[in-house]
C-alpha cells in the first residue's frame, strides 16, 4: 500500500471502521451514562453527615427567657443554633412575652391526638415533666413567631444534653403529624396549685 492510501480518505470504503466506530460510541454512552448517574446520585442524596442538634448552655440558659418574669432556665431547644454567648448581664434583655397559638396548624391536632403522644413519648423516656403548653414566645416589636411546644420539666432533673435529645425526639413527633413550623423548648419550672 503506498504511502497516500494509508493517510486517511473521508471518501474511501471502510470496511471495518464503521463497526468500530459504533463500539467506541457504544462505550462513549455507557461511560456519559453511568458518570451522569454517578453524580445526579450524589447532588440527591441526602448529606450523610447531618450536622449535630444545639446543645443549650450554662450561660444561655441562664438568660434566654430573662424578659420573662419567672425566667425560667432553658434546658433545650430545637431552633437552630449556634447562639451567641452572652457577654453582659443585659444580654437577652429583648422583652419577651407569651402569646396564645392563635391560628397555626398545632392547633388542629393538638387536642386529636398530639399532646397524648407527647405525654406518651415523655412517659416513656422517663422524663420528669410538669407542664406542657403549645404557643408563641414574641419578643418586643415582632407581631408574631413561631409556634412553640413548651415542656416544663423539675428542676435539675434533665442534663443540657438529655434535654436536647428529648426535645428533638418531640419534635420528629411532631413533624410526624404534618406540622413543620414550630419548635420545642424545654424550661425548668415548678408547678403550684393553689386550692
Amino acid at each position: 500500500m503506498r504511502e497516500e492510501e494509508k493517510k486517511y480518505n473521508p471518501n474511501r470504503k471502510h470496511t471495518k471502521e464503521p463497526e468500530t466506530h459504533k463500539r467506541v460510541a457504544s462505550y462513549s454512552l455507557q461511560l456519559l451514562s453511568t458518570f451522569c448517574l454517578f453524580f445526579t446520585e450524589r447532588l440527591t442524596m441526602p448529606d450523610p453527615t447531618p450536622s449535630p442538634p444545639f446543645v443549650v448552655t450554662e450561660a444561655l440558659s441562664k438568660v434566654y427567657y430573662n424578659s420573662l418574669p419567672s425566667k425560667p432556665p432553658l434546658i433545650a431547644t430545637t431552633k437552630p443554633g449556634p447562639f451567641e454567648v452572652p457577654t453582659d448581664p443585659e444580654a437577652y434583655s429583648v422583652p419577651k412575652e407569651l402569646r396564645p397559638l392563635g391560628k397555626h396548624g398545632l392547633a388542629s391536632v393538638w387536642n386529636h391526638g398530639l399532646a397524648d403522644s407527647l405525654r406518651d413519648t415523655l412517659n416513656t423516656m422517663g422524663v420528669n415533666w410538669t407542664s406542657m403548653d403549645v404557643l408563641r414566645i414574641v419578643e418586643d416589636g415582632e407581631s408574631s413567631s413561631p409556634a412553640v411546644v413548651w415542656i416544663g420539666v423539675e428542676f435539675g432533673s434533665l442534663s443540657f444534653e438529655e434535654g436536647c435529645a428529648v426535645a428533638h425526639k418531640c419534635r420528629t413527633l411532631i413533624d410526624s403529624y404534618g406540622i413543620e413550623d414550630c419548635h420545642v423548648e424545654i424550661r425548668e419550672s415548678r408547678v403550684v396549685r393553689y386550692y
